[in-house]
């Protein structure tokens, strides 16, 4: 039995402890002061937040002019607690951890400052692999506001040099907007609101109703009618500043004078960033490549950045119109603000759904035809769904399987679903199963696992499926030099091609010795670095491994 004076001292260290992440949530640490991570005027390339593929952004791309090589400071006092190298993601990245429980981030560097590049370089070429990662003590790099650490750049899964940066929480490792901190961002363009999307809500299930463009200047008492009772509101916008369509920051539905839905891009959960699929119209984004944020939750939305924001419901009638008033913010506070007037209409075609085939989000889906079964888990979904399936006879001389259609095209799913299938073939370690386009042209290809018989693949949306047989090798089709963006001096580069399962694995070795070497996946170009040029030819093998297993060999001389 515990006492009552031990239950008041445990309660308390609750209390405190709650309010000690309410507050952490919400005020940034005034004692702790940040600079500019680039000693240039700060221009932004992508704000936090930004709806990215499959993710929100997590911090700001800070334009560098299309240049790399300018100096990255610390923008505050720290040390460097992690160090990685990858040919994706943030390429060369250094992590640094500040007092008070925060890490502040540095991504798609050029290379690093001494004696971080020497370490770094010594560590590739002792585990041969260009890829390595690090996680230093406290002691081994201290860092001062304003140090050097590295110079921008445009690596890992950079499209245009810049500098992505970002502040995490160090308890939580959320991110958090880094203009929250402090940052002079010079900006006095509004928001511009493009488009408007009007959606339906039957049986739990959110369908478009009917989309529109705005001019904001246009007539505020005009009646929008829907073929509804109750409405939702999706909207286009962007950021206009200078050259840059950016990210907005913050967004405000009022209906009849009460706020139905609010949220502003302040600080989210790594694990919840796929999430964006469920705040976007994912169907709207894969068919006309433009992202529309949605004014309401789907019920399988658990992302914590819209759990105060509301439920977004417009409740209509045919008697009567009621007043939407959308606003729209940008972080320094320019806004943009579009009113309009919505009524249920009359003699309504109420939107029909057919329940025979309905998929529950928070129930499993198994479906087999004949050979062919495919598993949708609880929680794959944010909202109930119709299954859509069919298939028809292969034309594509790569396929060995028929062509399968998965629910509609860019479908989103949260979590895996499994695609298990029969096959009697010889060449079984080969088989993977690919995403075709409209055209049916392969675009995507899954590896496969043998199971009990079955060949297992997996997807995270709907579309066109097939199977094929990957025998082909990767290959190096051209050598060529290219100039360093920095220093000028000329790298030597081989350009492969791989048709099916992906590249796996690479090396390259010159005059028999392994040597460093980086692949773009980008480009299908690996650059490669030998630690001591040669004077006259040199001989140079390149090794290359698919997700199939296929081997490719090549050899040039110099």
């Amino acid at each position: 039995m515990i006492s009552r004076k031990k239950w008041l001292k445990w309660l308390l260290f609750v209390i405190i402890l709650m309010n000690y992440f309410s507050v952490r949530g919400q005020i940034v640490e005034k004692s702790l002061v940040f600079q500019a991570p680039l000693a240039i005027p700060l221009s932004l390339s992508g704000t936090f937040g930004e709806l990215r593929s499959n993710h929100f952004h997590s911090g700001i791309d800070i334009r560098t002019d299309g240049r790399q090589g300018i100096p990255v400071l610390a923008t505050a006092d720290g040390h460097i607690s992690r160090i990685k190298i990858s040919s994706t993601g943030f390429g060369k990245v250094i992590y640094i951890d500040h007092r008070v429980g925060y890490t502040s981030v540095y991504g798609h560097l050029y290379c690093f400052s001494n004696p971080i590049d020497c370490l770094m370089d010594s560590l590739q070429r002792v585990h041969q692999n260009f890829e390595v990662e690090i996680f230093p003590d406290s002691l081994r790099f201290p860092v001062n506001k304003g140090d050097v650490i590295g110079w921008s750049g445009s690596s890992g899964g950079s499209e245009a040099p810049h500098l992505h940066f970002e502040i995490r929480d160090r308890i939580t490792e959320e991110p958090m907007n880094p203009l929250l901190f402090g940052f002079d961002i010079k900006d006095t363009n509004a928001p511009v609101l493009r488009n408007f999307l009007f959606y339906g809500y039957k049986d739990s299930i959110w369908r478009i109703n009917t989309n529109r463009n705005f001019k904001i200047s246009g007539n505020t008492d005009e009646i929008i009618y829907l073929d509804t009772d109750t409405a939702g509101l999706g909207f286009e916008a962007m950021d206009l500043d200078s050259t840059y369509l950016l990210g907005i920051y913050f967004a405000e539905l009022i209906c009849n004078d009460s706020v139905i839905y609010k949220y502003a891009y302040n600080r989210f959960n790594f694990n919840e960033s796929r999430y964006v699929n469920a705040h976007i119209d994912y169907d709207w984004n894969f068919r006309l490549k433009s992202k529309a944020e949605q004014c309401f939750k789907l019920v399988g939305d658990s992302c914590s950045l819209f759990k105060d924001a509301g439920k977004g419901f417009i409740l209509l009638n045919d008697s009567f119109p009621v007043r939407i008033k959308l606003t729209v913010k940008d972080f320094v506070g320019n806004e943009v603000t579009s009113e309009f007037l919505l009524q249920k209409k009359r003699n309504e075609n109420k939107i029909a759904f057919i329940d025979t085939n309905r998929i529950y989000f928070n129930k499993p889906f198994t479906f087999t035809s004949k050979d062919l079964v495919i598993t949708i888990p609880s929680g794959a979904l944010y909202q109930d769904d119709f299954w859509n399936f069919s298939y028809k006879k292969n034309k594509n001389k790569k396929l060995i399987s028929d062509i399968y259609q998965i629910m509609d095209a860019g479908t989103p799913f949260h979590k895996s679903i499994f695609i298990k299938k029969k096959f009697n073939t010889a060449l079984k370690r080969k088989i993977v199963l690919v995403e075709l386009s409209n055209e049916q042209e392969i675009k995507n290809s899954f590896p496969c696992k043998e199971e009990n018989a079955f060949f297992v693949a997996s997807i995270r949306s709907g579309g066109s499926f097939g199977y094929a047989i990957d025998t082909i090798a990767p290959s190096v089709i051209e050598i060529f030099y290219q100039p360093d963006p920095v220093s000028g001096n000329l790298i030597l580069s081989v350009k492969i091609i791989e048709v099916l399962s992906g590249l796996k694995s690479y090396a390259c070795f010159v005059n028999d010795t392994w040597t460093l070497s980086q692949w773009d996946p980008r480009t299908n170009c690996i650059s490669i670095y030998p630690e001591n040029q040669s004077y006259g030819p040199s001989k140079l093998v390149v090794k290359l491994v698919d997700g199939c297993g296929n081997e490719g060999k090549f050899e040039a001389v110099y």
